[in-house]
C-alpha cells in the first residue's frame, strides 16, 4: 500500500475543509491517543506476563462454568420437551431389549459426544489468536452439552426412536456450526480436523436413523417472509418515487417476481414439512436469479429510501444464504453498491452534524480527530472496492472501519441532532451490510449483543410474571427471596439493554455481563425447586434463557490478549481526555 490514497489513516479533502471551518488546532489531539497507546503497551507487559498461567486456568473454570450451566439447561429442555411430546407422539411398540440401531447409535452418540469435548478445548486456545470465534464458541459449548445429555439419555433408552427428534435437534446445530466455522479464516488444523471428525459421526448418526439434513425452518420462514415484506416495501418506493421515470414499469415486474418467489420458498418450507433439502435449494436460488436482475436495474438509481430497503433485502439473503449452507462468495457487484452509499450516508452525516453541536458533546476534544480517522478509513476501503483488490485485502480494510466505527458511535451517540442520528443509524447498517458481504464475524459484534440482550430482557418479564404467579399460588418458604432475585434480573436486563444503546464501552459491559449471569445463576437455583404445575412452564422459559445468557457471556469475555490489555490500562484513560 505505497500509493497514500490506499493507507488506512487517509484524509479527505472533505475532512480537512470540514475541520478547517472549525479553526481548531489538532496537533495535541492526534498526541493523546499515541500517549494513552505507549501507557497501554508499556504497562501491562510485566503484569501480563505474570499471570499467564492463571489466566489459563481461570478461563478453564469459566468454561466449564458455562458447561454445567448449558448441561442443566439441557436436562431442562429435555425433560419438559419429554412431557409435551408423550401426549402427542403415536404409540410406540414396547421393546424389552435394546434395538441394533440403539447400539450402534450409542457408540456414535459417545464419539460425538467425546470429540466435541476437544472441540471446544482448541476454539479455547484458539480464541487468542482468532478472536473473530467468539460467537460460535458458545454454540460450541451448547452442541458440546446437547451431545453430552443425549449421549447420557442414549445409554438408558432401550429403543432408537425415542432419541430421533433429538438427534435431530443436534443435527440442526451441529450443521449450523459447521457452515460458521467453515467460513472462518485462519482456524487451526486441530479445529478443522476436530469438525471433520463429528461431521463423520453426524454423518452416520443421521444415516443410522434415516434423518435428512435437519433445517431450521422456523428462522426460514421468518426470514423468506421478511424477503416479501421488504420487497414490497421497495416496490412501493419504486412505484411513487419513480412515477415519471421509463424504468418503473420494468422494475415492477421484475420485482414482483422476485417477491412471488420468495413467498414460494417461504410458502414450501412452511407446508410442506416433507420437501427435501435439494428441493428448497432450487427455489431459493430462482429467487436469487430474480433478485440480482432487479438489483442490478436498481444500482445506478440514487435514492435513499430505496438503497435502504436494497441493504436489507441483501442482509435477509445473506442470512438465508447461512441458513441454507450455503458456499458463501462475494458479490462484488453488490459490493461496490453497498460502499458506494456508506460513502454517500458519511457525506451526509457531515452535512447533518452542524459543527456547533460538537462543542456540546461529552468529549468534545476528541470528537474531530475520531471523525478524521473514521472517514480516513472508510475512504480507504472504498478505494480498496473500486479497484478491485482481493477478499483478503478487503477484510483487512474492513476491520479498519469496525474498530472506528466503534470509538465514532460512542463519541457522537449524544448528538442532539435528530437528522443526524437517523443518518447515524443508516451509516451503521451500511457497515454491518458490508461485514455480511464479506462474510467478516466480528470479535464483539455490539449490534448482535443488542438483539441478544433484547430477546434476554423479553423473557426475563415473562419469567417474572410466570414466578410471581407460582410464589403467589403456593407461598413456598423462600417466595421473598426468589421474587427479589427475579425483580434484579429484570432490572439488570434492561439497564444492560440501555447502556449498550448509549456506548458504553466494552469492560463496563463486560463486568455488568458477569454480574447479570451471577444473577441468573441464583434465580436459577430458586427455579430448580419448583415441585408445582408450573414448573414445566418455568423450565421452558429457563431453557430458552441459559443458552442466550451464556452467548452473551462468551461475546463479552475479553479472549484477546490486546482486550485483557486494555482492561487492565483503564487506569490510563483519563490521559486520553
Amino acid at each position: 500500500m505505497n500509493d497514500p490514497k490506499r493507507n488506512p489513516v487517509y484524509r479527505s479533502a472533505r475532512t480537512a475543509l470540514w475541520l478547517a471551518q472549525l479553526g481548531r488546532k489538532i496537533v495535541l489531539l492526534s498526541a493523546a491517543p499515541l500517549l494513552a497507546g505507549v501507557v497501554i503497551a508499556v504497562t501491562p507487559l510485566s503484569a501480563s506476563a505474570q499471570y499467564d498461567e492463571r489466566d489459563s486456568q481461570l478461563r478453564q473454570e469459566f468454561v466449564d462454568s458455562l458447561i454445567r450451566s448449558l448441561i442443566d439447561s439441557e436436562r431442562d429442555r429435555s425433560e419438559s420437551f419429554e412431557s409435551i411430546s408423550q401426549y402427542d407422539r403415536p404409540a410406540l411398540p414396547q421393546t424389552t431389549t435394546t434395538t441394533r440401531e440403539m447400539l450402534q447409535a450409542r457408540r456414535l452418540l459417545d464419539g460425538f459426544s467425546q470429540e466435541t469435548i476437544r472441540l471446544t478445548v482448541v476454539l479455547n486456545r484458539d480464541l487468542n489468536r482468532v478472536p473473530e470465534l467468539r460467537a460460535q464458541f458458545s454454540d460450541a459449548l451448547k452442541v458440546r452439552a446437547r451431545s453430552a445429555v443425549l449421549s447420557q439419555r442414549g445409554a438408558k433408552t432401550l429403543d432408537h426412536r425415542l432419541i430421533q427428534a433429538d438427534v435431530e435437534s443436534l443435527d440442526r446445530d451441529w450443521r449450523g456450526l459447521s457452515y460458521q466455522l467453515g467460513l472462518i479464516r485462519d482456524l487451526s488444523s486441530d479445529v478443522t480436523e476436530s469438525v471433520r471428525i463429528i461431521n463423520q459421526h453426524d454423518r452416520q448418526l443421521t444415516n443410522l436413523l434415516g434423518i435428512r439434513p435437519q433445517l431450521d425452518r422456523r428462522e426460514l420462514i421468518r426470514q423468506t417472509t421478511a424477503l416479501t415484506v421488504g420487497l414490497q416495501n421497495l416496490l412501493d418506493d419504486v412505484e411513487i418515487d419513480l412515477a415519471r421515470s421509463p424504468q418503473r414499469n420494468q422494475l415492477l415486474i421484475d420485482g414482483r417476481k422476485a417477491q412471488n418467489q420468495a413467498r414460494h420458498v417461504a410458502d414450501t418450507i412452511a407446508n410442506d414439512f416433507d420437501s427435501d433439502y435439494e428441493t428448497i435449494i432450487a427455489e431459493y436460488r430462482k429467487f436469487q436469479r430474480y433478485w440480482e436482475l432487479l438489483a442490478t436495474r436498481l444500482g445506478p438509481i440514487e435514492n435513499r429510501y430505496m438503497n435502504r430497503h436494497v441493504r436489507r433485502i441483501g442482509t435477509v439473503d445473506n442470512t438465508v444464504n447461512q441458513l441454507l449452507w450455503l458456499p458463501h462468495q462475494t458479490d462484488h457487484r453488490q459490493l461496490l453498491h453497498l460502499t458506494k452509499v456508506l460513502m454517500g450516508d458519511v457525506d451526509e452525516f457531515f452535512i447533518r452534524a452542524p459543527l456547533k453541536l460538537l462543542i456540546g458533546l461529552p468529549e468534545s476534544e476528541i470528537a474531530l480527530s475520531t471523525a478524521d480517522q473514521f472517514y480516513g478509513v472508510c475512504a480507504n476501503f472504498s478505494a480498496l472496492v473500486s479497484d478491485g483488490d482481493s477478499q483478503e485485502d478487503l477484510v483487512e480494510a474492513y476491520r479498519y472501519i469496525e474498530e472506528a466505527w466503534e470509538e465514532f458511535t460512542r463519541v457522537y451517540i449524544s448528538m442532539s441532532s435528530q437528522k443526524a442520528q437517523l443518518v447515524l443509524k443508516d451509516v451503521e447498517q451500511g457497515i454491518f451490510a458490508i461485514r455480511d458481504s464479506l462474510q467478516v464475524h466480528s470479535g464483539f459484534d455490539r449490534h448482535k449483543v443488542v438483539k441478544l440482550i433484547a430477546t434476554i430482557e423479553h423473557l426475563a418479564d415473562h419469567l417474572h410474571l410466570d414466578m410471581r404467579q407460582w410464589l403467589d399460588r403456593h407461598g413456598p418458604t423462600f417466595a421473598t427471596q426468589a421474587d427479589r432475585e427475579a425483580n434484579n434480573f429484570v432490572t439488570a436486563t434492561r439497564q444492560f439493554h440501555g447502556n449498550l444503546g448509549n456506548g458504553t464501552k466494552q469492560r463496563t459491559l463486560r463486568r455488568q455481563g458477569a454480574e447479570l449471569f451471577e444473577n441468573w445463576q441464583r434465580l436459577h437455583g430458586y427455579i430448580a425447586r419448583c415441585t408445582s404445575e408450573e414448573k414445566e412452564h418455568l423450565q421452558q422459559t429457563s431453557a430458552q434463557l441459559t443458552p442466550l445468557l451464556v452467548e452473551l457471556r462468551t461475546m463479552l469475555v475479553p479472549y484477546a490478549a490486546h482486550e485483557r490489555l486494555l482492561d487492565l490500562a483503564s487506569s490510563a484513560e483519563p490521559l486520553r481526555r
